[in-house]
Formats: structure tokens, sequence, C-alpha cells
């Protein structure tokens, strides 16, 4: 950073704000939270989380140094507070800055994050309907809904047994049913977030705006909930816990709607709900069951750890340094047993989803465009319930589709950079000499790799899908390696 044209000031950025102390029995000292603009959460000490208070933008550094000293009982010069601004806080994106260059603050970039959100519920909205549901917290009411749901379910499959497969099969038959169904299904996934934010509510903290994202190659919908990390260890799973409560909550109204109607797709409803809920159950990726065992353990992350984990595993570290020497014995071993768990099945879906996305990219794009076919001919027809049904059908395999194709762009991306890291050091004289060959292939390869992969859906062939994901992967190795090495020439003229 240009330090004569940009400058750190003693005044928290635009939009931080103090989340106070994270609640947990993880860590060995104890940690407070930071909530940045575009809702990041930061973990620090708490030396750092008085001063972070102290940095009004009004107070000087020997006025923050003389009221820290008062608040720690020991003494702290105006010294100690420049350095732990410039060289903690900062860093972190959380300390204005002023001048002609602006500094973007520091941002996670994990693998399996939500990303291209969109807003659909904005947050006064979505904080009214919270509060007139509420009441559904009550312990009274949770009471009856769990009841009103295992005799729902004793029921439904010791009664129904195998024959909710067979009315399954007759909704998907029947176009009115199908759509239906359908439009169940979403209004159960909008509740599930209604009930995240309720929960939220309810402990006290303030949900954000509801919204749609692409996650694992799926469009999902979320809710910011960040304003949680505030509330302790059982506010904060009743929030986790929101989602499948208000899950539960449709199911038993469906129940009970179909013993008044004797309506039968509202038995399937409840099936296909009950499996969404084992799916939120997944503590692998972050859904549901992840944030679950996040906050049993007591920390914000558990992907922070896979690293730490790894390394100490593999001897490269000691446990006595770094992240995990500030967790309690208890906690070190749960996430240990974590990372040992989940690494390889996500390994293994990695290796899945290299080998099946190019069978199934074409095979979806065929299904998509006979949908789309089946939509315009019922159209012809004045069929608008199965028009209805073919035009979603075709958007959801299109949604699919593109999602996991930006999914394995992602992993190859990602893979780029670390195999560059490697490449790097050893292309170097290579680049110096050969720059604007290499500059031509990371153009070309991308191009090429569009062409092949447009080809191959439009013929359903799995070979030209499997080249241009080997041109993408090639193409990735070179520009992280290029960007590598002009990095390094850069530090190394400055």
């Amino acid at each position: 950073m240009d330090e004569s044209r940009s400058q750190i000031k003693l005044q928290l950025a635009e939009g931080c704000e103090l989340l106070g102390r994270y609640e947990s029995a993880a860590f060995e000292q104890p940690q407070y939270l930071l909530r940045r603009a575009d809702n990041q959460l930061v973990r620090v000490s708490q030396m750092l989380y008085l001063l972070a208070g102290y940095l009004d933008g009004a107070c000087s550094a020997e006025e923050i140094a003389e009221r820290m000293s008062e608040d720690l009982g020991r003494k702290v010069s105006a010294g100690n507070v420049q350095y732990l601004v410039r060289q903690k806080l900062q860093p972190t994106g959380l300390v204005a800055t002023t001048g002609d260059v602006p500094v973007p603050p520091p941002s996670a970039k994990p693998l399996l994050a939500l990303r291209f959100r969109a807003k659909l519920v904005p947050e006064r909205a979505h904080r009214r309907a919270t509060i007139m549901l509420r009441p559904l917290f009550w312990p009274p009411a949770i009471i009856m809904v769990l009841a009103g749901l295992l005799a729902l379910d004793t029921w439904l499959f010791a009664a129904r047994g195998t024959g909710v497969f067979g009315l399954t099969r007759q909704v998907i038959v029947h176009p009115w049913q199908f759509l239906l169904l359908t439009a169940m299904v979403l209004a159960a996934c909008v509740f599930h977030e209604f009930g995240h934010a309720t929960a939220a509510r309810y402990g006290g903290a303030q949900p954000g705006a509801m919204g749609v994202g692409l996650y694992l190659g799926l469009p999902v919908l979320y809710t910011d909930v960040s304003d949680s990390y505030r509330l302790d260890r059982r506010g904060r799973l009743r929030t986790d816990l929101g989602g499948v409560y208000f899950n539960a909550i449709a199911i038993v109204l469906a129940g009970i709607s179909y013993f008044a109607t004797g309506f039968k797709p509202l038995l399937v409803f409840s099936a296909v709900s009950q499996l969404q809920v084992l799916y939120q159950f997944l503590p692998t990726v972050r859904m549901d069951g992840y944030y679950v065992v996040s906050d049993l353990i007591g920390v914000p992350n558990l992907f922070a750890f896979v690293k730490p984990v790894a390394q100490n595993l593999s001897h490269f570290s000691s446990p006595d340094r770094g992240p995990l020497s500030q967790l309690r014995r208890g906690a070190r071993i749960a996430i240990t047993v974590w990372v040992c768990l989940t690494v390889p099945i996500l390994v293994v879906n990695v290796g899945f989803f290299a080998t099946v996305a190019p069978r199934v990219l074409p095979t979806l794009w065929s299904a998509a465009w006979r949908q789309e076919r089946v939509a315009s001919t019922a159209l012809d027809h004045r069929a608008v319930v199965q028009a209805l049904n073919g035009g979603i059908s075709a958007l959801i395999l299109v949604a699919t589709g593109a999602g996991i194709l930006l999914t394995g762009c992602l992993i190859v991306f990602r893979l780029g950079r670390l195999a560059a890291r490697w490449a790097a050091p050893r292309v170097t004289h290579i680049a110096q000499g050969f720059g604007y060959v290499l500059y031509a292939v990371v153009v070309a390869l991308p191009l090429a790799s569009t062409a092949v992969l447009a080809i191959g859906c439009l013929q359903h062939a799995a070979t030209l899908v499997l080249a241009s994901m080997a041109c993408s992967t090639l193409a990735a190795v070179t520009l992280a390696s290029l960007g590598l090495v002009n990095r390094r020439g850069s530090a190394v003229r400055h």
C-alpha cells in the first residue's frame, strides 16, 4: 500500500459493527466478534475488541491508550495502539482509510460458499414477518408441533408404508397435481428461511434479507442471520434449527389438511419435505447440519481449521501453534474428527463430479430442450397447466446445468491456483522468455474450451465435454502461474 496516498485513521471502517463476546467453551481465551459492512465476521481478542470500541475518529492514540490501560489494568502506550491498529485491525479491513487509493478489505473466498446472491425479500419486510411468526417458538407450540409430527409419521410410514411411492407416481403423471406439488415445495423452502429468521428474532438478533444464490451447482434460498452470532450457544442452535422446525410445521399442517380433505398430494408433500429435512442435516457442506455441528463444537467456521488439522496430522506444524492452539483439547479432538470425515467425502464427491459431469451436461441440455418442446406444444393446444410444468422443468434443468458448469469452473480454477503455486518458481524463466506466447495460450484455451463444450452438449458427446474441462484446467494453471510470476516480479522491483 502506498502510505503517501492512503493513510489509516483511528476509526472503524464504515458499516463495521461490534457484536460482542462469542459465547463458546471451545476457546482457551475469550473471543469477540466484529462484523464488516459486507457481513463478513472477524474474530479478535479482548484487547483488540476494546481497541475497536474506542476507534470513533475523535480520540487520539494517547487518549485511547489511557482508556485501554484503565480497562485492562496494565500500561498501554500510544505506540502500542498505533501498532495494533496497523498490524492487527487494518489487515482485516476493520479500519477506515483516507487518501486517493482506496484499500479494499480482504475477503474470504471459500470454495464451498454461496455465490451469485440476489435479494428477494428486503430486510424491513422480512423482519416484520418474523415479528408475527415469533409466537411459534413458544415452548408449548414447539411441543405441539413435535407431537403432531411424531403422530403423523407413525401413521404415514406404519399404516401407509410403500403406498406413498405409488401416490408419488400418480402425482407425477397428473400435470395439475405435479404443478401444485412443485408450488408447495417452493413455498416450504421460503417458509424454511422464515424459520431461521424468526428463530434469530426470538433470541434477540436482527435477521437480514432473504435472497437466492447458487450453491453446489443448484439455486437455493438463503437468509442473512449473521447477527445471531451475538447470541449464546442456545440461541445460535435455535437459529440453526429454526428452518427445520418450520418444515415440521408445514408437514403437520399438510397432514391436518389431508385428514380434512383427503387430497392425496398432501401426503406426497409430507414425504418429500422430510427428505429435504434429512438433506439439510448434511454436516460436510454449509447447510443446517454443518452450522449445528459448528455451534455444538463452539467455533464459527469449521472449514477454517481444515488446513491446520491437515498440517498437524502431517507433522508440518505443532498443535501448540496456530489456530488449534487457541482451542481446548475437546474442541481440537472434535474438529479433527470432523475434518477426517469431511475431507475424504468431499474428495470423493469431487472425483464423482469430474466423472459424471461430462455425461450429465449433455443429458441436461437434451432434457431441457425436450421440456421446452413439450411446453410449446402444450401452449399450442392451450393446455396451460402442462405448459407451465414443461416450462418450470426446463428452467430447473437449465439452472442445474449452469450451476454444475459454474461449480466445475470454480473447482478447476481453484485447483489451477494450487498447481500454479507449485509451478510458478519453475516457469519464471520460461514466462520471461515466452510471455506473449503464454498469454496467447491463456486467451485461446478458454475460447476453445467454450466452443468444444457447446459442440459436446449439442451432439451429446461426453468426450468433447471432458476435453473442454481439460482445456479449462490448462488455462487456469497457466493464468494463475503468470499471475504469481508477475506478482513476484513486482515485489522484486519494489
